[in-house]
């Protein structure tokens, strides 16, 4: 019963508080809107002042996109497997040679 009578009594002070403690913000909101307004317009006089620049820019990307995406087709994909032929003579050079040279290749 006492926690019921703690509880009833603390959210009515906190309404009394609440409704009470209301102050006239309608100059305030003006002041910042009227702020934010201000800003908005800086804003869109910088973008309007960058604007040929921020094309070229663009532009730029674009084209170094499209070349680096053009390159990246020309690539063989890192999975990819090639065939060698390895038909015909695996001798280079005469065959009474006094030295004989070999060499191993490992492909895979």
């Amino acid at each position: 019963m006492a926690r019921t009578w703690l509880l009833a009594s603390l959210i009515g002070t906190s309404l009394l508080a609440a409704s009470g403690c209301q102050k006239d913000t309608a100059g305030a909101d003006a002041k910042q809107i009227k702020a934010l307004e201000d800003r908005i317009k800086a804003l869109e006089a910088e973008n309007a002042k960058n604007h040929d620049a921020m094309a070229f820019l663009q532009q730029a990307y674009a084209q170094q996109k499209a070349q680096q995406d053009e390159q990246e087709a020309k690539e063989p994909a890192p999975d990819a497997i090639f065939a060698v032929d390895i038909t015909g003579d695996q001798v280079d050079g005469p065959d009474d040679a006094l030295v004989t040279i070999v060499e191993a290749w490992d492909f895979a």
